[in-house]
């Protein structure tokens, strides 16, 4: 095993001792590949050293100085780190504190993208495992990041700040960041024209999380990221439009008054958007119509758009290729009706991917909210829009509905019965 025994701590600079080193670098390797005898063996050291603060110290090391390493060992330290974190975080003395939050923004430059992506890991566990107010210098840093000439460093800060926005974004709507916010919603708007995709992206989803939390720092700058919307709504990649789509969604949700003025180009772009070939656009954009719905003041111009809008719906209502091919092995459940839960929506912020997530929250947790996103696709999401346009619109729905169900009734294509029978259970 690991003698993990606390080495001391002066003012100067921290040096590891090199034979400690050496067997944290060996006990990484070796858990990369373990021989199947000693698997069991090599994990349970791991663990046990795991819940030592110092060991953590190493691992940062191992991540931000040993270069020469592999990509595989220097990653498997960040995220043993990152469960070291988890796990024994009010344990840390402060200077093992600093030496971690130092060296793992070090690390967002890294060149390579491995370990950039496990070091904002590293960043983001330790932001929101105690206060971002006990790290002031964070946000600071990473904007900074954003404007450096190096595509490295500005990627690996921009990676970094759409998982601090992920979970700490309750922590960053209090008044003594609002200026910091503020300039940060700024460089992210301004990232909404850059070259690079990634970038467009990333951006975007930062900003997303940001409006959730309708923080007066970002209010007054809200008709520049509508319009920056609107710039990226024909965007090239798709990435880049199904954040379109989920930040359409947000604002109808929070702050419907800012786009009603554009709210028929908006239907005609998301009506697009939920024919796209690309599920992961076309179910975001399916999102849009079950709020749309429900929203009193835009029910007249939603109902003009009924004629078009109810045939894209029960076209995503039909079985995709993959789902056809992953029900092979059990052929009978194709006729079962669905139940209830099948087509009900999912919570009304699972839009936000969980923004204002509780940090506190177990691995299983997160792992049941993983296995609810995956359960909710386009078929389901479009019977549920569906279900909540006919209890709005009533029998106004029936003369678009009707046409096309009698078409699906009469094919021979049992996934077409099958959507019309999914769809008369809505309406």
């Amino acid at each position: 095993g690991i003698n993990a025994e606390y080495m001391g701590r002066s003012k100067m600079a921290w040096v590891p001792d090199n034979n400690h080193l050496q067997q944290v670098v060996t006990l990484l390797r070796r858990n990369e590949n373990p021989p199947a005898a000693e698997k069991v063996s090599l994990n349970a050291q791991l663990e046990a050293a795991r819940k030592t603060p110092e060991f953590s110290r190493y691992l940062m090391y191992v991540v931000s100085k040993l270069t020469a390493e592999s990509e595989g060992t220097r990653s498997l330290a960040g995220l043993v780190l990152k469960n070291a974190v988890r796990e024994i975080y009010g344990t840390y003395p402060p200077d093992i504190l600093h030496f971690m939050k130092t060296e793992s923004l070090s690390c967002l430059g890294d060149p390579s993208p491995l370990v950039r992506s496990v070091a904002g890991i590293i960043v983001t566990t330790l932001a929101s495992h105690g206060k971002l107010r006990e790290w002031p210098e964070l946000l600071p840093t990473l904007i900074s990041g954003l404007q450096n000439p190096s595509p490295q460093i500005s990627e690996g800060a921009l990676s970094a700040l759409q998982k601090v926005c992920e979970d700490c974004q309750p922590e960053m709507d209090v008044p003594e960041f609002a200026e910091t916010l503020n300039t940060l919603f700024e460089h992210l708007l301004h990232l909404f024209s850059h070259q690079n995709p990634r970038f467009r992206s990333k951006s975007l989803a930062c900003a997303n999380m940001l409006i959730v939390g309708q923080s007066p720092a970002v209010a007054h700058v809200l008709n520049h990221y509508i319009q920056g919307l609107f710039s990226l709504g024909s965007d090239a990649e798709s990435d880049v439009r199904k954040h379109v789509c989920q930040a359409l969604v947000l604002l109808l949700e929070l702050c419907i008054e800012r786009i009603e003025p554009y709210m028929r180009d908006i239907i005609t772009y998301m009506l697009a958007c939920t024919r796209d070939q690309n599920e992961d656009i076309s179910l975001e954009a399916c999102e849009f119509w079950l709020t749309l719905a429900e929203q009193e003041q835009c029910q007249e111009v939603l109902c003009e758009s009924l004629p078009s809008l109810i045939p894209v719906l029960l076209a995503c209502m039909r079985y995709s290729e993959y789902e056809i091919i992953a029900m092979k092995g059990d052929e009978d459940d194709w006729a079962v009706q669905d139940k209830e839960s099948d087509v009900k929506p999912r919570m009304a912020h699972s839009r936000t991917h969980h923004a204002a997530g509780d940090e506190d929250d177990e691995d299983s947790d997160a792992d049941d909210d993983d296995d609810k996103a995956a359960d909710w696709n386009l078929r389901k999401c479009a019977a549920a829009a569906l279900d909540v346009i006919s209890t709005v619109y009533g029998d106004t729905i029936l003369a678009a509905v009707l046409p096309v169900l009698m078409d699906y009734l009469k094919s021979d294509k049992w996934e077409l019965h099958e959507t019309a029978i999914l769809a008369i259970g809505a309406v």
